[in-house]
């Protein structure tokens, strides 16, 4: 069991609030806090953020920017229950934990998910600008990094794409700032981060020390173990045999990215939309649809595509009434629609991603319900599911979309298979997805064993815990 220490500036009785806080927001806090009975999971500022009558728009205007969503303070990722039996957290106050003890400590920061405004990115009406992350660490703390007795530690586990400029702004910063390099842990859902920061900025370049964290995989795969009514077990699957599904393909959309427009709009035009189970549930406009579409040459019809959306937002055929707010990559974890669809498009964060290597919870999703999928997203992402030990679908899928670079290209080959597969008979598709039975079987037990037999989740706790007692 590792044992790591990560201290905190400001600890009430009720919560912990998030290191680098701007200390106007930590008095607000405080005084919440005094008529808080209880002990919440909440701060003041992160109750119903979005919602026009939370009290941070009366306090600070309508032009306060994205601040209540630029940091996190409810713990690190690795206080996550599937840490629970490698991992044990000591987290004091900074002040309280030096006096206790003199061991070097990590000072962990929550990224929320929008990297470019926790960067203090300029935006319109932003009242960021300028604001670094590290203007409010405490006194304490930065002397202690100083003195490297403390180490950084930005976790955005949650994500897995940071590009080149956003690496160059954030050492400009750190230009200004008193951190040293090095003393700054900077960890996300990748298999090859560090390499890839590496690869960009020469030694003498280099300000931060990087650290492949595939989070994602790792955390869904004890989801769906520990919680086995939110997946389809194999005896239910078995079952199943005899059972001819409603749909020919699922194909979940929450946020209208280019590629996912441009697959649907593709199946839209085609009028193959009827042999799918899809949702769209991003309120974007027409105009902003056909725009991010476009990046995709393909033809669209745009009579129909108008049609289609004027229904939006459209939901899945088990999941009526559910809006954008209410579907996350947490929250969509029933097994229902998958049961009565033969394959998934499952669509990843992005396309393109500098050489990323990463996986979030959407892959976990056919894996562990019995789907054959196409796997709309990165160069080489089959590859790396087939390099962790699971299997994927030639020669009954042409697969070799996955060595395709041409971001185009690789789109417009899986659309081609995707449309030979609802060509077919429903007799047919029934034949072809129970041709697959032992490589479902294979992936759906593997998938759920992945948390167990994880070397990447120990070989970062090892460095992590190696660096502080350095």
């Amino acid at each position: 069991m590792i044992n790591l220490p990560f201290y905190y500036d400001f600890v009430f009785p009720n919560y912990v609030l998030p290191n680098a806080l701007n200390p106007q927001m930590a008095i607000i806090n405080y005084i919440h806090n005094l008529h808080v009975g209880g002990a919440t999971t909440d701060s003041l500022f992160e109750k119903d953020v979005d919602n026009p009558k939370n009290v941070n728009h009366y306090v600070f205007g309508d032009s306060m920017g994205k601040w209540p969503q630029s940091l996190r303070h409810n713990g690190t990722h690795l206080r996550y229950p599937c840490y629970r039996n490698i991992l044990t957290i000591n987290e004091q106050s900074v002040f309280l934990g030096k006096q206790l003890s003199k061991e070097k400590y990590y000072y962990p920061i929550k990224s929320g998910p929008h990297l470019d405004e926790f960067l203090g990115k300029t935006h319109a009406g932003s009242k960021l600008n300028g604001e670094y992350f590290w203007r409010y660490i405490s006194r304490e703390v930065l002397d202690d990094l100083k003195e490297r007795k403390a180490i950084i530690f930005i976790d955005w586990a949650h994500e897995n794409f940071v590009n080149k400029d956003q690496f160059e702004l954030l050492h400009e910063q750190l230009r200004f700032s008193e951190i040293p390099d090095g003393q700054i842990m900077f960890a996300f859902n990748s298999f090859n981060s560090k390499e890839i920061y590496e690869s960009w900025f020469a030694p003498d370049q280099r300000k931060l020390d990087i650290v492949n964290w595939p989070f994602l995989l790792f955390h869904n795969s004890y989801h769906y173990k520990s919680q086995p009514q939110k997946c389809i077990n194999i005896l239910e699957f078995k079952s199943s045999k005899n059972k001819i599904r409603d749909h020919h393909g699922i194909f979940k959309i929450r946020r209208g990215r280019p590629y996912r427009l441009a697959m649907l709009f593709r199946l839209c035009t085609d009028d193959l939309l009827d042999k799918m189970d899809y949702s769209m549930l991003d309120n974007i406009t027409l105009y902003h649809s056909m725009r991010l579409a476009s990046i995709f040459p393909y033809h669209y019809n745009e009579e129909k595509i108008s049609r289609l959306h004027s229904s939006f937002p459209i939901n899945l055929k088990t999941e009526v009434n559910k809006t954008f707010l209410d579907i996350s990559g947490w929250g969509d974890n029933t097994p229902e629609p998958s049961k009565n669809a033969y394959f998934d498009i499952t669509c990843e964060t992005y396309m393109e991603q500098d050489g990323y290597k990463s996986l979030t919870e959407k892959i976990s999703k056919p894996l562990v319900h019995f789907n054959p999928f196409f796997f709309v997203g990165f160069q080489g992402a089959l590859a790396l599911l087939r390099e962790l030990g699971f299997k994927t679908f030639s020669p009954y899928i042409d697969e070799s979309y996955d060595d395709e670079p041409d971001q185009v290209k690789r789109l417009d080959m899986i659309y081609a298979e995707v449309k030979r597969l609802l060509s077919m008979s429903k007799e047919e598709i029934h034949n072809w997805y129970w041709s697959m039975e032992e490589i479902l079987m294979h992936n759906h037990i593997h998938f759920l064993k992945f948390c167990e037999n994880d070397h990447f989740t120990n070989k970062m706790l090892n460095y992590m815990d190696t660096r502080i007692k350095s």
